[in-house]
């Protein structure tokens, strides 16, 4: 988890050093194992150090070609090496024994062009100065596993791992974009580029961008392949397939310079992760072969506890198990100290759980945390599987499933989630025309004109083009995987609760490759009633202990949430929302707030809706505060 950044300018002038000196500090958490420059006139860029695997070791970064045309800083884990290797040449073309990740990156660039991140596995995110051309080239991974941002104007183009290096440099004006905070608060889907700060935009997963003084190109250069199905005889042969990408998955992010740990629950995901790195240890690291679990457990809290699934996993594969108590863990107990980023808006309610994951795997010595993220987006929730059978032309099976469908589910399950995909938008706009139901968003607190402006956003969403050429069952599938608020999200954890640490966090079920599976293979491959989950718990019987595989129920940190807003926290967020600027700006609605306030009988969901406004207090004051230290002298 290195950090890159750096500073073109277009019209010619020379880079102010202390420009990029101010952005290596603003990210200097992302640099543990040192930080380097590279200035040449008007261009600029720095590396951040953290070595995680053991080529990094030996990175030397920023990366000049030998002819001294082109220059290159990266943050990259590519899991395709040896098929890169190969196509350029062998080992043989590299002039150092150990090929590190810039490298063959700068090898792939000279020989493929801006075409060479077609052919990269991994999380990436790189940036080529072409000294000859004068033109920067910005390219991002397919799913945004790592990520980059950018601000231009007409003389300058900056660039940065963190919206916070950008927003920091001196001279920049700080503006909320406030569409995108209203799309976090209103649970919308979130614009694949927008920060929240107007001027600094992402650079989008799956795109790659060339700028130069002229202008901007923006291409993409990955999309789902809408021919692409696989259709087996057994059942078995998609488990088979499964665990195989889902081995190569996780076998990738085993490469590391020291112990591997795991965030391991008692859930699904982590737990079958666990069981593929435990198996493949021994094997990819043989220095460091038993893999290392830390979980937080609960005494007070019998329902958030999970011990009872992680035990029978860690005596199965011989894991090193540390537990975490975390009693004392309920909601904003950090409430007078919670460490808040100011460029993101942070929501979780149980933050201080994966940071005391985070601070447990420091101490342990690794620098390598696989967790179970995303694993819920993969395989759980509606499959969309009676669009598939109904454009298909499968309604003999579909009326077979439909009787395991409970009667209080079918209309969700056969209409909204099927028949419903296959009916032309035309009519959808004018039967929604006609109809205008009232919306109601997530939060229900938000005020008169920010929820105006969720309905205007929500009424103006289209479908991700990428998914547009795939089959209706397959469409809002692939517009749920491909939703930005998983990169965005999974890079501020990253800044801010694991660069802190020097650990880098990894999940595994964040990749392409499988990602590129679930949507090719029959949707009731995924779930179907009475089966939900169905391909993962398949993989599950052959790698996990009975009592985890026939786990039917999730466990819910709501108790937690209860105990913080509902008692323990009680005073301090009430004296904290006293003259709230969520207010104030007009995000909330001032008599919503008082009578949220007033605690009676709360539901969780009134809780949860208390929580972000709580959350959204908090960034509002880290704002105000760090706008106010950057303009005192």
């Amino acid at each position: 988890m290195s950090a890159i950044c750096g500073i073109i300018q277009l019209d010619g002038r020379p880079v102010n050093p202390d420009a990029l000196k101010a952005m290596a500090r603003t990210s200097a958490a992302r640099g543990p194992d040192g930080v380097r420059y590279w200035l040449d006139g008007c261009a600029g860029f720095v590396h951040l150090a953290m070595h995680v695997t053991p080529e990094s070791v030996h990175e030397q970064q920023p990366l000049v070609s030998s002819d001294g045309r082109l220059v290159l800083v990266c943050d990259a884990r590519i899991d395709n090496r040896d098929e890169l290797i190969a196509g350029l040449g062998g080992a043989r073309a590299f002039a150092d024994d150990i090929i590190t990740e810039p490298a063959l990156l700068l090898r792939a660039f000279q020989r493929w062009g801006r075409r060479c991140v077609e052919r990269l596995l991994g999380d990436f995110v790189l940036a080529v100065w072409d000294r000859h051309a004068r033109g920067l080239f910005l390219a991002r991974d397919p799913l945004g596993g790592h990520s980059l941002s950018y601000h231009r104007r007409a003389d300058r183009v900056v660039f940065a791992s963190e919206t916070a290096a950008i927003a920091d440099l001196p001279g920049f004006t700080l503006e909320i974009d406030e569409d995108t905070v209203t799309r976090a608060l209103a649970r919308l889907p979130t614009d694949t580029e927008a920060t929240h700060f107007k001027g600094i935009c992402y650079v989008p997963p799956a795109h790659r961008l060339t700028m130069k003084q002229e202008g901007v190109q923006k291409t993409r250069y990955w999309e789902p392949d809408p021919d692409r199905r696989f259709r087996y005889h057994r059942d078995d042969e998609y488990t088979d397939h499964f665990l195989a990408l889902l081995d190569q998955a996780v076998g990738c992010r085993l490469r590391s310079i020291g112990p591997v740990a795991i965030s391991l629950s008692g859930g699904n995901d982590s737990t079958l992760v666990a069981a593929c790195a435990a198996r493949l240890l021994p094997e990819l690291n043989p220095d460091n072969p038993r893999l290392r679990s830390f979980s937080y457990v609960f005494d007070e809290y019998p329902e958030c506890d999970e011990r009872r699934f992680i035990e029978p996993v860690v005596a199965s594969y011989d894991i090193d198990a540390c537990y975490i108590p975390a009693d004392d863990k309920w909601s904003f107990a950090d409430l007078g100290r919670r460490p808040v980023r100011w460029d993101y808006l942070w929501t979780s309610c149980y933050a201080q759980l994966p940071i005391a994951v985070a601070e447990a795997t420091r101490q342990a010595g690794c620098r390598t945390l696989l967790n179970g993220d995303y694993g819920d987006a993969l395989f759980s929730g509606a499959s969309y599987f009676a669009a598939d059978l109904l454009y298909s032309g499968q309604l003999g099976a579909l009326l077979a499933l439909a009787r395991q469908i409970p009667r209080g589910q079918r209309r969700q399950t056969l209409f909204d989630h099927g028949l419903r995909l296959l009916i032309p938008e035309r009519l959808k706009r004018i039967y929604r025309s006609a109809r205008r139901r009232p919306w109601v968003p997530k939060l229900p607190g938000l005020s008169a004109r920010r929820l105006r402006e969720a309905q205007r956003i929500r009424e103006a969403a289209r479908l991700p083009t990428s998914c547009a050429a795939l089959s209706p069952g397959r469409r809002p599938r692939c517009a749920s995987l491909l939703e930005a608020s998983w990169p965005n999200a999974q890079g501020a954890a990253r800044a801010g609760l694991h660069a802190p640490m020097a650990v880098e966090s990894c999940s595994p079920y964040f990749d392409r490759r499988l990602v590129e599976f679930v949507l090719a293979v029959p949707q009731e491959q995924i779930a179907v009633p009475g089966r939900w989950r169905r391909l993962q718990r398949a993989a599950m019987r052959r790698l996990l202990p009975a009592e985890v595989v026939e786990r039917t129920s999730k466990t819910r940190y709501g108790a937690l949430l209860r105990a913080g807003l509902g008692d323990k926290a009680r005073e301090k967020a009430v004296n904290l929302l006293e003259a709230p600027l969520a207010v104030e700006h007009d995000w909330i609605d001032a008599s919503w707030l008082t009578a949220a306030l007033a605690f009676r009988r709360p539901t969780d969901n009134d809780l949860y809706a208390l929580s972000q406004c709580l959350h959204l207090e908090l960034w509002l004051r880290a704002l105000q505060d760090h706008t106010g230290a950057r303009s005192s002298p």
